[in-house]
Order: structure tokens, then sequence, then C-alpha cells
């Protein structure tokens, strides 16, 4: 009996490893089992880590014990074949693959007639395994049959998502939307990518094939850092049919709410430039069509011919407005060497901004850049102003332009890098240190040396100090987290837990502005949201996984060990505490700002637990709305 507990401890242990994408000590937990009892879904299990850690053929020796034992409990099963099959796609043994897929379908056809119609969950799931093996070997057509034999069996919106692609490489764009819109309430990115589907049906975007795997933030930073520069890096992050759908999802906005703003234009830009002749045709077609704003041309046209497509000096065909005419790109000049007339500008733009005229300030800047060109002084003080009001997308879009121009002034490096500090991109901080290093190697003016030595000192000195600030506010907001908190806590209770100022930005965020005093804020907080519209309102803006995450709680009753939620959506590392200057990202760390959910620690069967509840006088109309 002992064995038994140890066994399903350490197989529990090892999954939860598993989850968490630690598949070294999974291994490790799995073998342990191992060392307890041998049968066939361990195998399983430790097939399928062995491959998540690259080691292929130490996966396949597992699967091969039980396709060889004699053993009733080792007896394979359709997971196993399904699993063998995606092995041996990913070391390119096609005839392998589709011998243990076909083995997969036998297997559970087998099990359909001894079911009859009543599958149970645990043989449902079976599908999505198989469907996986069919995705691997790209083989669109048998996707879409088995999606369609097997209806009725599809509990994972995977088989939609996976069927969806199918149908978008067969290019039947309009069922691959309809498939995809059936997920739209689960999967937060399935509605844009179904509108996009039935664009590229409309002709308006040029078609693409999309691979079947979702790539993760760690996927992206891989290709990445396997790649040579930042531009090799962006063309093969965006060769990926996957991530053109996220960067499309932009040119959506740029239809649906007919406004180009600085992300949108960015994002085409990068679209057109790092795709071949792909980017070609889509700048062509928005160039030549009604349905995009004038301003998304001028990006198209301005791509075109930074990739050489068309001469700075050409007319380049366009409709606007139904009509046929031309667009003309002129160059921007810069100007590198001291200009006194522009001098003038820039210390009037002092002037102004030691008078808080700020918005004068900024409409002086802007102008000259536009009739002048780019001043680097000028565009640094524009960058800083914008960076001062918090406008960080304006001001990373000027702080660029010079970086692009090999700008090495010790003033724009330091105020550069603070922007950088600020919106937490450390890494791109250490690049300008390196790139400080390069030059100061290379260069023989003692003055520069001298101020971008001191430079590199003040970043180094920023660097620690951020990750000192940044240890600190983490060890503030665990200590909130391990305040006693009841499963069944109210609105209330959960607000008596945190700081004032989480108080007070829920309290701005809800759009409240009279009360001055905690316990007042409190009050009108309670009383918003218990106000049914309001809470309706609130719930309908809330991101998807936001959503999903009340949906997870309000099925298990209102509340959930963290565990689980950090497992199956996200955790709050590296959020903070200050979050009235810095807003927390994650979608747990969200809803707890907004007084969505609680946190804390409370007691369950003798042992203490760290929770997420849904507070209780929400718990019945929440479940209501999100019906």
């Amino acid at each position: 009996m002992k064995n038994i507990e140890k066994y399903e401890k350490l197989v529990e242990k090892a999954k939860d490893y598993l989850e968490k994408r630690d598949f070294k000590k999974a291994k490790e937990y799995f073998y342990k089992a191992l060392e307890i009892d041998d049968n066939a879904v361990l195998r399983n299990n430790i097939a399928l880590t062995l491959f998540l850690l690259g080691d292929s053929e130490g996966a396949l020796y597992n699967l091969q014990l039980l396709f060889t034992s004699s053993e009733e409990k080792m007896n394979p099963n359709v997971y196993s074949y399904a699993l063998a099959s995606q092995i041996y796609s990913s070391i390119g043994n096609e005839v392998q693959a589709r011998f243990f897929l076909k083995k997969a379908i036998e297997e559970f056809e087998k099990l359909r007639k001894m079911f009859n119609v009543f599958l149970p969950d645990s043989v449902k799931e079976y599908v999505i395994m198989i469907i996986k093996s069919a995705a691997a070997l790209k083989d669109h057509y048998l996707i879409y049959e088995l999606f369609n034999k097997w209806q009725g069996y599809h509990i994972s919106w995977e088989n939609y998502y996976l069927a969806g692609v199918a149908c978008f490489n067969m290019k039947k764009y309009k069922q691959a939307a309809n498939l995809w819109d059936k997920i739209s309430k689960t999967i937060f990115f399935a509605s844009d990518i179904a509108k996009i589907a039935i664009l590229i049906q409309d002709g308006v975007i040029p078609a693409f094939e999309l691979e079947y795997e979702i790539l993760s933030l760690e996927d992206l930073k891989h290709i990445i850092k396997k790649s040579d520069d930042q531009k090799d890096g962006l063309k093969k992050i965006i060769d990926n049919g996957f991530i053109r759908m996220y960067y499309l999802s932009y040119l959506l906005e740029i239809l649906e709410k007919d406004v180009c703003d600085e992300i949108c234009e960015n994002m085409l830009r990068q679209l057109i430039l790092f795709t071949d002749r792909w980017g070609d045709e889509l700048a062509k077609r928005i160039l030549q069509s009604n349905r995009f704003p004038e301003k998304s041309k001028f990006i198209a046209a301005g791509a075109l011919i930074e990739k050489g497509v068309y001469n700075p000096k050409d007319k380049i065909p366009v409709i606007i407005n139904g009509k046929e005419t031309y667009i003309e790109i002129k160059q921007t000049p810069i100007i590198n060497e001291r200009n006194e007339d522009l001098e003038k500008i820039l210390l009037e733009s002092h002037t102004l901004l030691e008078k808080s005229k700020i918005e004068d300030a900024i409409n002086l800047l802007e102008k000259t850049i536009k009739e002048k060109g780019i001043y680097p002084p000028i565009v640094l003080q524009l960058a800083n102003i914008y960076k001062d009001k918090k406008e960080f997308v304006k001001s990373r879009s000027l702080y660029k332009i010079l970086e692009e121009l090999g700008y090495m002034h010790p003033e724009f490096l330091y105020d550069y890098a603070s922007f950088l500090m600020k919106v937490g991109e450390i890494e791109k901080v250490i690049e300008i240190i390196n790139r400080i290093e390069d030059f100061v190697e290379k260069t023989n003016n003692t003055k520069i040396k001298t101020e971008l030595e001191r430079v590199k000192t003040l970043l180094l000195f920023m660097i620690q100090l951020k990750e000192y600030n940044f240890m600190e506010d983490e060890k503030m907001r665990k200590e909130i987290e391990e305040k006693p908190i009841s499963i069944y806590a109210t609105l209330q209770r959960g607000m008596k837990n945190k700081p004032a100022h989480w108080i007070e930005g829920a309290y701005n965020f809800y759009g409240l502005n009279k009360a001055k005093k905690r316990n007042e804020r409190e009050k009108e907080i309670i009383e918003f949201l218990l106000k049914k519209e309001n809470l309706k309102k609130l719930l309908f803006e809330l991101s998807g996984e936001e959503k999903e995450i009340l949906k997870y709680l309000l099925e298990k009753g209102g509340w959930s060990k963290i565990g689980n939620i950090t497992r199956k959506f996200c955790s709050m590392e590296g959020e903070g505490f200050f979050w009235n200057e810095e807003p927390p990202k994650s979608p747990l760390a969200k809803l707890w700002l907004k007084n969505l959910v609680n946190i804390g620690k409370t007691k369950i069967e003798g042992k203490s637990y760290k929770i997420v509840s849904i507070p209780v006088d929400l718990r019945n109309m929440m479940a209501e709305i999100l019906k």
C-alpha cells in the first residue's frame, strides 16, 4: 500500500514538472516511479518527456519495450502509437510515422466499436493525439477527414484549431474561419485568425501556409538567439505562419478602425520588409485596395522602396478614395553637422518646457522635424518629452530612429538606456553597454572615451539598483500573497489584505474619484462591483485569458489552489509590488488588482495552501454573466 502511494506521489510530481516544462525534473521523478512499478502509461510518459528533451532515440526505446512486450500491463495503447508516429516524423522517417499513425487509428476504431456510441472522455482524448500525429506529417486532407469522421469526440479546442489549419492550408478559408469561430470564446486569437482567413478568401491578403505548431515566447527567444542578427531573427520569425497571423492581427486593426498607429505601422513595415515575394504582394494589394486607409499605403510604399522594389524617385501607382494616382516618397534629410538655426529651436523648446508649455514644445519640435529633417538633438529632446509623459510608443520610435542612425552621443545612450530600464528591457541596456565598450576601443577621441565610460558606469549601477529593487518588490508582493484568506472571503475581506496603493489603483481604474480615505474607497468599489451592469461591462472588457481564469474558478466551485492556476494559465513572477507605477501584465495579477479574485493562504485538511478565489459576493452574478 505504501509503495502504491509513493508511486502515485512520484508520478504526480513528475507530471507537475512536465506541465511547468521542467523536463529534466520530470524525467528524474518518472524514473524514480519506474523503480517501484513498470507499466504502459508510465513508459508513455517517459517517452514523451525524453522526446521533449530532444532524446528521440531514448523515447523510441521506451515505446519499443511496449511494442515487443507480452505482459498485459505493458500493452501499448492509442497514445503509444500516436506518440511513436510524432517522434518518427520529427526525425524525418515518414514511412514509420505513417505506419504508427495507421496503427493508432486502427486501435481507436477498435475502442469505438467496443464502447459503441458512448465513449468515455479518456478515450476521446486520444483523438487529439491522432490529429497531432497527422499534423506532424502535414497531412491536411487526413486531418480534415478524421475531424469530420469523429464528430462528437472533440473535447479539446485543439481539434478545432488543427482542423482549421488543415482547411486553411487546403485553401478552404471559409471552413477554416467557421472552425476557429467555434473556439473564439476559449482561445483569444481564434476570432482574429478567422477574420484573416476570410480576408485571404476575398483577395485582400495574399495566401500563405500556416504551421500546426503554436509557438511559445520561449520558442521565439530561441529563434532569435540562434539568428545571425536582429534582422535575420525577424525574418525567421515572420516566416512562421503562426507569427505572421499575429502580425496580420494588427492589419485587422487598421481595417476595422481605419487608423494606423505606430505599433500597427511598425508591424506592417516588418511584414513587408522581412518576407520575400509574399511581402511585396501584400504591399501591392494594400496600394491597390480601397479598404486600407491612406497612411497604410504610404507605409507600404516606403517599405517597398526600403526593400529595393522601387527606387526613391519612382512614382508608385496607388488607389486613394477610389481614384488611380501615384505616391512619391520624399526622403527625410538627416542633419548630422551642428546647425545654429536648429540649436536656437532646441533652446526655444527648453524655454517652453521650463514654463510648463509641454504641448507647445512638442508642436515646435514635431514641426521642425517635418519641415527641416532629422536633427538628432531635436529628435532626442522630443523622445525624452514623450518618455516623461509616459507615451512610450512614441518615445520608442524616436529613440529607434537615433539608434538606427548609429548615433553614439553619451546623452542619447544614457537617456535611451533609462527609457529601456523604465519599460523593463534590461537585455537591451546590456546591448548598449556592449556597444559603448566596442566604440571606446575604436575611438581615439579622449573626451568621448571619458564621457562614454562615465555613461557605462552609470548604466551598470542602474542595472544593479533595478535588480535589487526588483527583488525587494517581489518580496513585498509575496508577503501579501502569504496573508490569510478564506475560500469564502468577500470583496471587503479581500481588500483588507491589500496595500493602500493597490486600492487606489483599482479605485482610479473604475473611474471613481470622490473619496480620499481608504475605507471610503473600499466602500465605493464594493458598491460599484455589486451593480450587475458595472460587472457585466467590466467582464466584457477583460482579456480572453482573464475570462478563462474566472470560468475555471467558477467550474471549480469559485476557488482553486494557486498552483493549478499557475500551471494551467500563468504565474505572477516578476510582477513587482508598486502597481500604481507599473501596472501588472499577467492575467492573474490583473484580476487581483481589479478585485475580481482574492489571493492568500488558507488551511485545507490541516495543511496550509495558497489559493485564488472569486469573492463570494460576486460568484453567482459572475457565473450568470459569463454563461
